[in-house]
């Protein structure tokens, strides 16, 4: 077995509030409009309609990602939140982004 160098990885991540009602179509429209240094996302959100439901969604770089069609059990403990994980983010961007979808 030969030992290879491990390349050096800086994996930030960032949490962004989003208390307001989101289109979860708008939502995944957004994540694959994701720049390449975010790797990952994954949260909870403020349904549209059905109005005041909570979903969480998830999405992997290449892969894609989607809105679980499933209501959270207990959704007045859960704040709506997306949380991004990659290298480089723009947080600020991001943020924007999300705020663009109210």
């Amino acid at each position: 077995v030969r030992n290879r160098p491990h390349l050096p990885h800086t994996f930030l991540s960032c949490q962004i509030e989003i208390p307001f009602p989101i289109d979860p179509a708008e939502l995944e429209a957004f994540l694959n409009r994701l720049p390449e240094q975010v790797q990952r996302a994954k949260g909870v959100l403020l349904l549209r309609e059905p109005a005041g439901e909570k979903r969480s969604f998830q999405w992997v770089s290449g892969q894609g990602g989607e809105v679980s069609p499933c209501r959270l059990e207990d959704p007045e403990t859960i704040a709506p939140v997306a949380i991004f994980v990659g290298s480089g983010l723009d947080v600020a961007a991001l943020r924007e982004g999300l705020l663009a979808l109210r």
